[in-house]
């Protein structure tokens, strides 16, 4: 028998830490600046709101010389060679067993972003309540783009 009645809110009370950027890959996001964030929630059931908006990483071709990398400038909606690794960590109770992925994607400083929902993913178990979780982000597909 359920007795917390917070198991019944529609969009449940709860804090999202932000994405963490780890490193970059191999992949193809536009040349620009993206954001990460999350939200999680059960398949017909509730979500929580969105986490918050990871740092802003820059998206360029560079090349690697040694230990330092040359950044090489890109034309606007031009590909990168670039993909992102991102890492979340978050205490679920169990209620909730998938994320959704959000990419804000900045194709240049003053237009409107392009948002999109880039996975929906199961949240892998843990012993305990604290979850971790890295995604890569290579840019070679979405599965929905949000309007504005």
């Amino acid at each position: 028998m359920l007795t917390d009645p917070t198991r019944f809110d529609i969009t449940p009370g709860c804090v999202l830490l932000p994405f963490v950027f780890q490193n970059t890959m191999e992949g193809a996001l536009p040349a620009g600046s993206i954001q990460y964030c999350y939200q999680l929630f059960n398949q017909d059931g509730p979500e929580t709101t969105t986490s918050a908006l990871s740092e802003v990483i820059p998206i360029t071709k560079y090349d690697q010389a040694g230990e330092s990398y040359r950044i090489k400038g890109q034309l606007k909606g031009e590909l990168s060679d670039r993909g992102c690794q991102i890492k979340a960590q978050f205490k679920n109770d169990g209620r909730f067993d998938r994320a959704r992925i959000f990419s804000i994607i900045y194709l240049d400083n003053t237009a409107i972003p392009d948002i999109y929902i880039i996975n929906e993913i199961e949240i892998p178990k843990s012993n305990d309540d604290f979850n971790t979780f890295i995604y890569n982000d290579t840019g070679a597909s979405f599965l929905s783009k949000i309007t504005i």
